[in-house]
């Protein structure tokens, strides 16, 4: 799976990648990605995520805080790859 990832002038994210058919799939971030923007817990959180084998992008997608304080809990991601999910799979199963 080839994946690219480039931020623009805004600093917003824009992921790109190719599925598994070899469709190219597509993903921005509506926020922007500042270091003011994360906030300590989150930060905290992608730490964790990365220490679970995800890179960072994916680390703070799963990290971040969404609408109505609610965020991707860690141990649901641990239990998927615990059970032999993959890491790709297991973002998407979750996000």
């Amino acid at each position: 799976m080839a994946r690219e990832g480039r931020r623009d002038e805004d600093r917003s994210v824009r992921l790109r990648w190719s599925d598994v058919r070899g469709q190219v799939q597509a993903l921005e971030v509506a926020m922007p990605i500042t270091p003011t923007t994360a906030t300590a817990i989150e930060q905290a959180r992608a730490q964790a995520f990365v220490a679970l084998g995800f890179d960072t992008t994916q680390a703070l997608m799963l990290a971040a805080t969404r609408d109505a304080g609610e965020h991707v809990e860690l141990d649901d991601v641990r239990r998927l790859l615990d059970a032999g999910c993959p890491h790709e799979l297991a973002l998407r199963i979750v996000v």
